[in-house]
């Protein structure tokens, strides 16, 4: 049987009794139209995304996603050279004492040098390792303030 065809005394003993996070709420004889307009919710939640997700493909066949951007080159956002240089900053081809530096790389790797021209590859490639770093502090941030936070347990 379906969870949404489940009568309400099923759906408490299945999913509500014996759970710590229910036991301030005791089946009682507001449960059943609790379940009831929580179930509407749902429903009608899923009926939204279903509506919002027909309006989007209706307003892509009116205005279909740019494949360049205001300058007429190719969108960078999900491209191979995107993707080739993510892949080559995670190698850590950018860092360390055997490091390339951008125009080296931009000369080595082929999908680049095919689809962008080097001032915007290296401005790219700048904030790849830019974003790199700060995620690696981010991390330690928060590794140092859950540390702290268990000290003071």
């Amino acid at each position: 049987m379906d969870e949404a065809e489940m009568g309400h005394m099923a759906v408490y003993e299945n999913f509500c009794l014996g759970r710590p996070e229910f036991e301030q709420f005791p089946y009682d004889y507001l449960f059943k139209d609790r379940l009831k307009r929580l179930r509407k919710l749902v429903s009608d939640k899923e009926d939204r995304s279903e509506t919002d997700l027909a309006a989007l493909l209706h307003d892509r066949l009116i205005f279909p996603k740019a494949m360049e951007d205001t300058k007429g080159r190719p969108m960078w956002q999900g491209s191979a050279p995107q993707k080739q240089l993510q892949k080559d900053i995670e190698d850590g081809l950018l860092e360390g004492e055997s490091r390339l530096k951008p125009r080296e790389l931009f000369e080595l790797k082929e999908t680049c040098n095919s689809q962008c021209d080097l001032d915007f590859f290296r401005n790219r490639t700048c904030q790849g390792v830019k974003a790199k770093k700060r995620q690696v502090w981010v991390e330690h941030k928060a590794a140092k303030r859950a540390e702290k936070l268990k000290k003071c347990k």
